[in-house]
């Protein structure tokens, strides 16, 4: 059963697709600063650790694989509802009858064909 919190959180899925987006493209901006910072701290024979490029590379490549595998709130949408559809009841009964009439269908277009030779 689906319970309001639910319904909250799948309408915020896209907020949260967005804010790992603005954070995937502040952390490469702190990167492109961190490289060029360093590139000068090494003209000037000073030392960056590199524990800290790590992080620097690290915390934007975990936002963004996060980002891919957040579904949007479309998606969650179809997730939750399109398999309580394809395993309702009704639509089972209105499949089986579906295939009822067309095999009518066939056995009245045979018995026409039939009667016309």
């Amino acid at each position: 059963m689906i319970t309001s919190w639910d319904i909250y959180w799948i309408t915020r899925l896209d907020g949260i697709i967005v804010g790992f987006e603005v954070g995937c493209f502040v952390s490469f901006l702190i990167i492109l600063l961190g490289l060029v910072g360093y590139i000068i701290l090494i003209s000037e024979k000073v030392f960056l650790f590199k524990r800290q490029l790590f992080l620097l590379l690290i915390i934007p490549a975990l936002l963004f694989i996060a980002q891919i595998f957040i579904p949007s709130t479309k998606e969650m949408a179809a997730i939750i509802i399109l398999p309580k559809i394809a395993n309702s009841e009704i639509v089972q009964e209105t499949g089986q009858e579906f295939i009822d009439l067309k095999r009518m269908a066939m056995e009245y277009l045979k018995e026409k064909m039939e009667a016309k030779k």
